[in-house]
């Protein structure tokens, strides 16, 4: 993803790789799960507008093809990394991911995070949307982990711009 430069560049080539995946077997119908991963001037507009791209990406492949149903989209793209980025800013960026590093590496932590979580959740009578779309409706450690990459991808494109 790193030559995409929004995310209309990132659709495309999602679109193109499944249209290369399902080429050889017309009659066939697909369950695909996308994983878009690396640096990219895209990221911003990826994690700001997740839900309207995602849904526009789950539209093209299931009505132009008919075939491909779009099972996960899971998001794991950066901007890239700013020579540019100074001053406040940089010492923001440095405190996220010092903060969320800090949250993966402490078990005791982690561990207050998941039953904050949990309390939440018993409070709003339900279940929390954002853990479910990650495909985590479970409080565990994997989940917890999913939602921490989550949340840093999120704060850093605000950070730099997004």
């Amino acid at each position: 993803m790193s030559d995409a430069v929004s995310a209309d560049d990132v659709q495309s080539a999602a679109v193109s790789a499944v249209d290369a995946l399902t080429a050889d077997d017309p009659g066939r119908l697909f369950a695909v799960r996308v994983e878009l991963s690396g640096a990219t001037p895209a990221a911003d507009e990826l994690v700001r507008d997740r839900e309207t791209w995602e849904a526009q990406l789950r539209a093209d492949l299931a009505g132009a093809r008919g075939r491909v149903w779009l099972e996960k989209v899971k998001l794991g793209v950066t901007p890239p990394r700013s020579a540019g980025v100074t001053g406040d800013e940089g010492e923001a960026i440095a405190a996220v991911r010092e903060a969320l590093s800090g949250l993966r590496e402490d078990e005791a932590a982690r561990a207050d995070l998941t039953s904050t979580l949990a309390a939440l959740r018993s409070k709003l009578g339900g279940d929390l949307p954002r853990l479910t779309e990650l495909g985590c409706p479970d409080l565990t450690d994997d989940c917890m982990t999913a939602l921490l990459d989550d949340v840093e991808q999120l704060l850093l494109s605000q950070l730099q711009g997004g």
